[in-house]
């Protein structure tokens, strides 16, 4: 599943403004995790928790919901692949609606989308309700990502901010997880996919009644020239009047923040450089799109079932779901425990070759069962499932974001980030749309050939073209670039 990161420096706060490179976090001395802080970090992570939460529920729900309204397969896939369709369009316009309105604001509106999806999905009478529903909180979903992770950027002091970034991402799997849990322990009616949907209700409502109260980012602010309300902001996360003035005055050196949002867009036209690192990190989410990944996180009831596992799509045996949610939340810690010791390239090559396999086992699994009955192969089936999350997630589930954020050139890391997004959540629509037909059409077990080859080229394309950025300041890794420019392998960096 997909992380979000919101960490150019323009847009990232205090340590780089433009060109003016004043490291105030090592002039001036912040506050400790100050109350604010921490409300605000813990209403921000509500939307981490909610992203997560309705990207897994219908691996519960779905079953219940397609035999309620009595869909086809292709129906069925329609509601999960139509919050992706919405988030393709919340991540293209979020941060477009925070430069607009306001950090605070759009995070409100991702609040009230979050609640009115909800609503939409919890009295759903019919399939069209549904699919708005999904539609709708698939906005959130998108728009969460550079809402959510700008604000807290924009809010955190310097030497937290990587950490609390770091939380909303665990705070996605940590989603993930309570819905299995919550799904677990509705048992019994076919009309239980209601109240599992319904549990996302409350979490937007907590959002809409806190959030009023919390400040403004003071970058936002000062970009609008809005000064005094900044620097009464600043003042609650600095210790010193002088240093929330000083703060100020090199902020107002971004009042051509418009014009160089427009000089960005030009360069993407014009400037080879970074046409090529923007189009390099659409070909790393174009890499994880071809894992097919997210679709089985959505879809793994559906494997489970497949692999002739006993009630394994029936509520009433939904340990086997608890157990990928802890997959889930086991991948990403494991991936925050060791990224920085042990690098993303690495990372990425240890989980992809491992998805590589686990996919291979699918179709030797399958191949093995069209024949005959094995219980020893539906066990190798199902741990090779939990194998295959966990996988994910220490690697492209988390590292997508940070290497795409770190490659990106600054003046175009929100653009870039954006249609990175689009990309990824575009891409996940389709496959999450054909998946379930492409085991019909193949057989499960060739299919999952197919994935095995497609996730081969996106190992090679990581293991021959993605550097080694741990470490390395943006200007390093610009330099990378520069070299591969002239022939240099970027592998060269690692």
């Amino acid at each position: 599943m997909v992380q979000h990161r919101v960490t150019a420096p323009r847009s990232a706060g205090y340590a780089v403004i433009g060109s003016n490179a004043l490291h105030l976090k090592e002039r001036h001395q912040w506050r400790s995790f100050s109350g604010v802080q921490a409300w605000i970090c813990g209403l921000s992570a509500l939307s981490g928790f909610l992203f997560g939460y309705d990207l897994c529920v219908m691996v519960v729900a779905l079953p219940l919901i397609q035999q309620d309204f009595a869909l086809s397969a292709t129906s069925a896939q329609s509601i999960v692949s139509t919050l992706m369709l919405g988030a393709v369009i919340g991540s293209l316009v979020g941060g477009v609606v925070a430069d607009w309105v306001g950090r605070k604001p759009a995070n409100l509106i991702t609040a009230a989308l979050f609640l009115s999806g909800s609503l939409f999905m919890t009295f759903a009478g019919s399939l069209q309700t549904m699919l708005v529903g999904r539609f709708v909180a698939g906005l959130a979903v998108g728009s969460s990502g550079p809402c959510v992770s700008t604000y807290v950027a924009e809010i955190a002091q310097p030497k937290t901010r990587g950490a609390l970034v770091t939380i909303s991402e665990v705070m996605v799997c940590f989603g993930c997880l309570v819905s299995v849990v919550v799904s677990s322990s509705l048992q019994g009616s076919k009309d239980d996919w209601r109240k599992m949907l319904g549990m996302t209700l409350f979490p937007p409502i907590v959002q809409l009644v806190g959030m009023p109260f919390l400040p403004e980012s003071p970058r936002w602010l000062i970009s609008k020239y809005r000064t005094k309300e900044a620097s009464a902001v600043l003042k609650r996360l600095l210790y010193s009047e002088e240093a929330s003035q000083e703060i100020i005055r090199a902020h107002l050196d971004i009042g051509t923040f418009h014009e160089s949002f427009i000089h960005a867009m030009s360069e993407l036209v014009t400037d080879g450089l970074t046409r090529k690192r923007v189009l390099f990190c659409v070909t790393i989410a174009f890499c994880h799109i071809l894992t097919a990944a997210n679709a089985m996180l959505y879809y793994s009831s559906y494997i489970l079932d497949g692999l002739q596992m006993e009630n394994a799509h029936q509520v009433s045996s939904l340990s086997k779901e608890i157990w990928v949610g802890i997959a889930k939340l086991a991948g990403v810690c494991s991936a925050v425990a060791v990224v920085d010791r042990v690098g993303r390239r690495h990372l990425l090559i240890i989980g992809t070759s491992l998805m590589l396999i686990c996919h291979f086992i699918f179709a030797v699994c399958f191949w093995t069962l069209s024949s005959t009955h094995s219980e020893t192969v539906q066990t190798i089936g199902e741990w090779n499932l939990y194998v295959f999350i966990f996988a994910w997630n220490l690697s492209w589930a988390p590292l997508m974001w940070v290497v795409c954020s770190e490659i990106l050139p600054d003046e175009f890391r929100s653009i870039g980030m954006g249609l990175t997004f689009g990309t990824f959540w575009l891409g996940s629509a389709l496959v999450n749309q054909t998946l379930l037909s492409v085991f019909h059409a193949f057989g499960t077990g060739n299919a999952f050939l197919l994935y095995s080859a497609l996730t081969a080229t996106s190992l090679g394309f990581v293991y021959f073209k993605v550097p080694e950025t741990t470490g390395l300041t943006f200007e390093q890794i610009a330099m990378l670039f520069n070299e591969q420019t002239a022939n240099a392998p970027l592998v060269n960096a690692v």
